[in-house]
C-alpha cells in the first residue's frame, strides 16, 4: 500500500517535524549513526490526491510528493528510530550538565589513558595504555570498565581529544 510520508506519521507519531525527522534519518545513516537507509522504503513520486470537483473537475490530482512504498515496515524503523535513539537523545540533552556531574562524582574526570582509549577508537590491540586499562580491570574485576567508561563520558562530553574537555585530564 500506498500512504504520504506527512499523513503516515502525522496519524502514528502525532505532529511532529517529519521532514527533519527523515533528512536526520538519513544524515545519521550516512554518518554510521544508524544502521538502516529509509531512502528504501520513501520514494519521491506523483500520487494521485483527491481534491473536491470545484477546484478540479477530474476529482483528483497528481503531485510529487514523498511516498511510503512498505508502510509496516516504515512504521517499524521509524518507530525504532524516533523512540530508539532520539527521545533518549532528547532526554540525555535536556539533563547533560545533572549527568556530568554525576560523573564527576562517581567516576571523576576522565583520564589520559580515557582519552586513548577514545582514540584508539576502543581498540585494545593498537591502545598505548593496556597497562593501565588491566591495572582498573583487576581493581574494578569488570573486563570492560575502561571502555564503558570511556564511551559514556564520550557520550557526555563529546571529542575527548580536542578541545575544552582535552584540558580536564588529571
Amino acid at each position: 500500500m500506498v500512504a504520504s510520508l506527512r499523513y503516515t506519521i502525522y496519524k502514528n507519531f502525532g505532529r511532529i517535524s517529519y521532514l527533519h525527522y527523515f533528512r536526520r534519518m538519513i544524515k545519521d545513516y550516512e554518518s554510521g549513526k544508524w544502521d538502516f537507509d529509509i531512502r528504501t522504503l520513501v520514494k519521491n513520486i506523483k500520487v494521485e490526491i483527491p481534491y473536491p470537483k470545484y477546484v478540479c473537475k477530474k476529482g483528483y490530482s497528481k503531485r510529487l510528493c514523498l511516498t511510503i512504498m512498505d508502510e509496516n515496515k516504515f512504521k517499524h524503523e521509524f518507530d525504532r528510530y524516533f523512540n530508539g535513539y532520539v527521545r533518549p537523545m532528547q532526554e540525555l540533552r535536556k539533563n547533560l550538565i545533572l549527568a556530568r556531574r554525576i560523573y564527576v562524582n562517581k567516576y571523576g574526570y576522565f583520564t589520559r589513558y580515557n582519552q586513548n582509549c577514545s582514540a584508539a577508537k576502543y581498540e585494545c590491540k593498537i591502545c598505548p595504555s593496556r597497562d593501565e586499562c588491566n591495572l582498573a580491570r583487576k581493581l574494578s574485576k569488570k573486563d570492560d570498565h575502561i571502555y564503558k567508561l570511556t564511551r559514556l563520558a564520550e557520550i557526555l562530553y563529546g571529542n575527548l581529544n580536542h578541545g575544552h574537555w582535552s584540558n580536564l585530564v588529571e
